[in-house]
């Protein structure tokens, strides 16, 4: 939920007061995509212990396909199954089938080599002062000393990080009301 409106607020800072362009077609999504990956670097590292290095590649082609095969075909399923009960099933099953490729191709990228850096961020602080770092870098071009915002993100990564030792672990209970998680 967290990823879901840090992404909904990023968008709303980035595009504010700068529109995208829709002549710049794909270039623009491909932008769209590096202010996201940039931009959630922080809460993705707090969330989850890592940062994924293809999460850009990723997108570039789960969306496009989501929204090309998957959705329409979901949809046209709703749409018909009150007139033909089959044609929507053959719609569901070919929309499942489509991101079954998905998964399968997404599955291939993250484990590639170096698809991700461990990288706990377990300091609230350093999610805060990392977070406020890409507020900057992202800002407006009028806003003087932009580039500024890749210290408070250095930050993060130059702060010594606690090391559990040998024979140790740490557990986090995750209570997100209508499901438990537990992180070992």
């Amino acid at each position: 939920v967290w990823l879901s409106f840090g992404t909904v607020a990023l968008l709303i800072y980035v595009y504010a007061y700068r529109w995208p362009k829709p002549t710049r077609g794909f270039r623009e999504f491909i932008h769209l995509q590096a202010i996201l990956s940039l931009g959630l670097w922080p809460l993705t590292a707090f969330f989850f212990g890592n940062i994924s290095l293809t999460n850009f590649i990723a997108n570039l082609l789960a969306i496009p396909w989501v929204a090309l095969t998957a959705l329409p075909l979901c949809l046209l399923g709703v749409m018909i199954d009150g007139i033909s009960p089959v044609s929507a099933s053959g719609c569901w099953k070919a929309a499942s089938f489509n991101l079954s490729l998905l998964k399968q191709g997404l599955s291939v990228l993250s484990h590639l080599p170096y698809s991700h850096l461990a990288f706990s961020m377990t300091n609230p602080w350093l999610v805060l002062l990392s977070s406020f770092g890409v507020f900057v870098l992202l800002a407006p071009k009028a806003l003087p000393a932009r580039g500024l915002g890749i210290f408070f993100c250095l930050a993060a990564f130059l702060w010594p990080h606690p090391k559990l030792h040998p024979q140790t672990m740490r557990l986090t209970l995750l209570d997100v009301g209508q499901g438990l998680g537990v992180l070992i």
